[in-house]
């Protein structure tokens, strides 16, 4: 999904040097999985919105249409049914196979055209319920699968297969421990810069979702009398450490860029910037920070 940046670090040994490469421990493979999946998120319900629509987004793209992404929360007694389907190529068993039940597994790491490199995105639904119901419709069959933690990790069982007449896409459903009108919030505000989302509460669709629009700027709805500073990358929001970036550019780069993003937020593409595995901060590395930047001294001209 997005470029993966790998640096080439060359060491010159010199003399008799036994060289030991780190491997994984015998028998830490739940541990690794546990730290990777359900533990790996500070906002495990945003996560998992933000990761799983993302998903959606990237497998609509590779189908090549412009089918909507449809979120929908359910509430059930104090609990809430959070869905989301998309429409793009499905989930073939051969891909199931060979990448999706596999931590890391992507097929689009060396493309800037998708969200997402980690291959780690589709187990954050297990950081927000013990269970998630994985249902593949792919060329007239419809998969369903059930993940789910266990003390060994997690396993991903084909309950069963039947014909359907449903279009390809993947649809990912689980029950939170809360009710809709709590968390419905929580959906639209980490979704609002995302385009081509459709969020329906209770059957009806939520009249408040999609509401800004991503353009050569974004207008910042909401109040920034905190001084918040925001950046958007295919519609995932950053907010941005000015002190970080001061450290990497100066304090003249910091203040165009806080000037820039006051009242709007920094709008970047695929790739423009690096960051953290579970993708919830920016990566203040050179290379991100020059690019915010960039973006920021090419947005001021724009104004």
């Amino acid at each position: 999904k997005m470029l993966l940046n790998r640096e080439n670090i060359n060491i010159k040994t010199i003399g008799d040097i036994k060289s030991n490469s780190v491997g994984i421990a015998e028998n830490s493979g739940a541990k690794i999985i546990s730290m990777l999946t359900h533990n790996l998120y500070s906002n495990p319900l945003k996560s998992f919105i933000r990761e799983t629509v993302s998903n959606a987004v990237d497998s609509t793209k590779e189908a090549g249409n412009d089918n909507p992404v449809v979120v929908s929360l359910s509430t059930i007694n104090e609990s809430t049914r959070i869905t989301v389907r998309d429409f793009g190529t499905g989930l073939s068993p051969e891909r199931f196979d060979t990448v999706f039940r596999f931590l890391g597994g992507s097929t689009k790491e060396d493309s800037n055209d998708y969200i997402g490199c980690f291959g780690i995105g589709r187990f954050s639904c297990l950081a927000v319920a013990n269970e998630a119901e994985i249902t593949s419709f792919y060329d007239g069959v419809c998969y369903k699968y059930l993940m789910y933690k266990t003390s060994d990790g997690i396993n991903i069982d084909l309950l069963h297969t039947q014909q359907t007449d449903e279009p390809n896409g993947l649809q990912v459903s689980v029950m939170v421990e809360e009710d809709a009108n709590s968390n419905i919030d929580v959906v639209i505000h980490t979704l609002k810069y995302f385009e081509n989302i459709v969020i329906i509460k209770d059957n009806e669709v939520e009249e408040r979702a999609n509401i800004v629009k991503v353009g050569s700027m974004i207008q910042r709805l909401h109040n920034n009398k905190f001084g918040y500073r925001q950046l958007v990358m295919n519609g995932i929001q950053y907010d941005i450490d000015l002190i970080a970036v001061e450290k990497i550019l100066g304090f003249s780069k910091r203040v165009l860029i806080a000037e820039t993003s006051y009242g709007y937020v920094i709008n970047v593409n695929i790739g423009d910037v690096n960051v953290t595995p579970n993708r919830e901060a920016l990566l203040y590395d050179e290379y991100t920070c020059n690019n915010i930047y960039k973006r920021a001294k090419e947005m001021k001209q724009e104004f």
